[in-house]
């Protein structure tokens, strides 16, 4: 017997082998928006398995009391749909008026009712008439949709529209035949449904390298922001006779939002801090104009807040939707003097040797880049041997632990008071080591957000 169905077999075990290599596929596009493949291989794993439960030679070689296949056939009569109707909406979109999203759920609750029906009333097919009527009245309304449709259709659109139509002339008559509609039975819907999977199997194909190309041109684009990146950043620190300087930056992506650079003339020095709302590409960009736009303030760099407006009158306009938080310090060695301003970055952080107290050097401004009249103040303060003071941005304070609560202010300046002992370079390893242990995270993960810290020593 099993000699009749060769063909039959062969054919339900090409479109079963097209599924799961559409489904192997689908799982290297797992986080992409696109289930087109995931839709194309459910709807043919599917199809493939009712068909072999449809063969008669196959019924009597596995099922021989005759109850398991026909109830498998049954519920994938009801499911089959819903993979279909999830690829044209993937496609062609949900359609005017959203007839095919409609289409979508009313095949989906349909299955439900269906299955509940067979397994209720301990019989297979119980609402398979129905079901005919509803797949030709959705298939019809769907390609009627699609066809009416304003905007010239592309080959792929053209393509799976050729496919669709004739697997529906197939499908049509079908069902109409198993109404007792019409008699003549064209009897190998699998040749149109074969045709179909051509028509998807080239649609998938083109999405497939499409996307491809388009992350090979996205990482091409992240490598040339990394590579500008790595450009903007200081490469070395800067050598102020007494002052100890460490920076420490752990971007949370490849391209990140956090920047610092050094302004440096005679023993006087001048920092920028600054972290860029987002990543990527835009991120790094911005990165750029804020190095220019630092570098052209030298003979600001004595007025931390005069450089500060300069930089927001620079950056407005030319950064639309992104903004940027930053903190500039100046330091005179010479005078022992330190003059500090903020642009809505958080307040650093300034220990005193003398006192054993640490103090926020709070002085808020307001953001970078969407107004271009904003003022910013200095705040002047004397340093003496031995204090310290650390710049850092908010990716240090909203470290989350796994319950999700930040590490925070006081745990920062708890962390500050009792490491004083530490150089800089100890002290800042040592405070990030501390963040991914609250974080519950290994130095091989990213934290939820960029790392930057720059601690100075009055030596």
């Amino acid at each position: 017997m099993i000699q009749n169905d060769i063909l039959d077999i062969f054919l339900a075990l090409i479109v079963i082998i097209f599924g799961l290599i559409a489904l192997v596929l689908s799982l290297f596009r797992c986080k992409s928006k696109d289930h087109s493949l995931l839709s194309i291989g459910t709807f043919a794993l599917l199809y493939g398995i009712r068909y072999l439960a449809q063969i008669q030679s196959m019924q009597t070689a596995v099922d021989s009391d005759n109850i398991t296949l026909p109830y498998i056939e049954s519920f994938i009569t009801y499911l089959i749909p819903i993979p279909f109707f999830v690829f044209i909406i993937q496609i062609f979109g949900k359609g005017r008026y959203n007839l095919v999203l409609w289409a979508l759920r009313t095949c989906i609750v349909f299955a439900i009712i269906g299955i509940c029906s067979d397994i209720l009333l301990k019989r297979p097919s119980t609402l398979h008439q129905f079901s005919a009527i509803l797949v030709i009245f959705w298939v019809s309304i769907s390609i009627t949709n699609i066809f009416k449709r304003g905007a010239p259709r592309t080959r792929e659109e053209n393509g799976f529209l050729i496919g669709l139509f004739v697997f529906s002339l197939f499908v049509i008559n079908a069902n109409l035949v198993g109404l007792n509609i019409v008699t003549w039975n064209w009897n190998k819907e699998e040749l149109g449904f074969l045709f179909l999977l051509v028509c998807l199997g080239y649609i998938a194909a083109n999405r497939f390298f499409d996307n491809e190309k388009k992350l090979i041109t996205v990482n091409q684009e992240m490598a040339t922001a990394r590579e500008i990146q790595s450009y903007i950043l200081p490469q070395r620190m800067p050598s102020i006779e007494g002052l100890d300087i460490v920076a420490r930056y752990i971007p949370t992506s490849a391209i990140a939002g956090d920047f610092y650079d050094f302004l440096v003339k005679d023993n006087r020095i001048c920092i920028l801090l600054a972290d860029v709302s987002g990543h990527g590409v835009g991120a790094a960009l911005i990165g750029s104009m804020l190095k220019i736009a630092f570098a052209s303030q030298e003979e600001h760099m004595s007025n931390p807040a005069r450089v500060l407006q300069e930089i927001n009158r620079t950056m407005h306009s030319r950064i639309e939707g992104n903004f940027v938080t930053a903190c500039c310090i100046y330091i005179d060695t010479d005078k022992g003097l330190v003059e500090y301003a903020n642009a809505g970055h958080p307040p650093s952080l300034l220990y005193r040797e003398n006192e054993a107290a640490i103090c926020d050097l709070t002085n808020e401004g307001i953001i970078l880049g969407p107004f271009p009249d904003a003022i910013y103040n200095n705040v002047s303060l004397p340093y003496k041997m031995n204090d310290r003071i650390l710049l850092y941005t908010d990716g240090i304070t909203e470290a989350l632990n796994p319950s999700g609560e930040f590490f925070g202010d006081q745990r920062l300046k708890d962390y500050f008071r009792s490491h004083v002992d530490l150089t800089t370079s100890q002290f800042i390893d040592e405070l990030f080591d501390q963040l991914y242990t609250w974080s519950n995270k290994t130095a091989s993960e990213t934290l939820d957000d960029d790392l930057t810290a720059i601690v100075i020593d009055f030596d």
